[in-house]
């Protein structure tokens, strides 16, 4: 599978001020990756910074599920969830 260009490590956050984050690499210069403003609660913008840091993980274990799904199902068509796992993975690594 196509090596993704995303800023590699793992990525954290850190909280700048009340509801206002940002989420870095661990491994990079400590520059931002993204910026989590503007959302309603403190509740909202912690969800949606774990959504962001977890993004690396969910697109490595989407991959492996899809390689372990793909073994699994040498004699068939692709199943529609390989077909939203392949999309998936299209749309997180093609501009």
């Amino acid at each position: 599978m196509k090596k993704s260009n995303h800023t590699s490590g793992q990525w954290t956050s850190s909280e700048y001020s009340n509801n206002d984050w940002g989420v870095y690499s661990e491994e990079g210069d400590g520059r931002d990756i993204a910026l989590v403003r503007g959302c309603k609660t403190k509740e909202e913008s912690e969800a949606n910074v774990r959504l962001i840091t977890a993004a690396p993980e969910m697109l490595e274990t989407l991959k492996e599920a899809l390689d372990q799904l793909v073994s699994w199902n040498l004699e068939s068509e692709p199943t529609f969830t390989m077909r939203r796992i392949e999309s998936l993975i299209y749309k997180i690594e093609n501009p």
